[in-house]
């Protein structure tokens, strides 16, 4: 899957964020002189992250081998999620963001127990990020530029020339040309009988 170069920075950035989080977690996990105490409020004071009071003493009683596979999948979930445009602000004026939090429980892997899904939901929800905007200047400008990567196309007619035959269907072509050379008017009936066959000759 290709991506932009700010969503590839996006992604990036927070998946380093995560894994550095992850390892001061593994940090305060092994640290073999703090009390239990000091460890639950090192992990309550961690930036960036909605670990609850149930969550950080379910983290600290884990084995080494549950919490490698919640820091495999956190990192993971984040980076899926990522994968894809994350608008900052679209067209209505909401945001992606708490639509993409929402969303990711179903993204856990089903092997985790709950608890374990629960902190892959914990760690890697805050750092969810847009990875897009919409700009309505920006929309504007790229709308502009496809219409004159457009070629103008100019087609002549010289008197008595057939413009359409009969029994062909009229194209857009052919009906701006027959208006422009005046056979037939905007308002006239003719609007309602536009892919009927017609046959049009120039007067002489």
């Amino acid at each position: 899957e290709r991506l932009g170069n700010v969503a590839k920075d996006a992604l990036r950035g927070q998946l380093e964020k995560l894994s550095g989080i992850l390892n001061y977690i593994t940090s305060v996990r092994s640290d073999t002189f703090a009390a239990p105490g000091q460890k639950k409020a090192d992990l309550a004071a961690l930036a960036e992250s909605n670990l609850s009071s149930k969550s950080i003493e379910y983290l600290l009683a884990i084995s080494s081998t549950r919490w490698d596979n919640v820091q495999s999948e956190a990192l993971n979930v984040l980076e899926q999620v990522m994968r894809n445009p994350i608008r900052a602000q679209h067209l209505l004026g909401t945001d992606d963001l708490e639509t993409v939090r929402q969303n990711l429980p179903s993204m856990v892997s089903f092997t985790l127990t709950e608890e374990e899904a629960a902190l892959v939901i914990a760690l890697a929800s805050p750092l969810v990020a847009a990875n897009g905007f919409y700009s309505p200047e920006l929309t504007q400008a790229a709308r502009q530029a496809a219409r004159e990567a457009v070629p103008q196309v100019t087609q002549s007619y010289v008197k008595g020339q057939m413009i359409v035959s009969s029994g062909q269907v009229i194209s857009s072509a052919d009906f701006e040309a027959l208006t422009n050379l005046g056979l037939i008017r905007p308002k006239d009936q003719t609007l309602d009988y536009i892919g009927s066959a017609a046959l049009v000759l120039l007067e002489a």
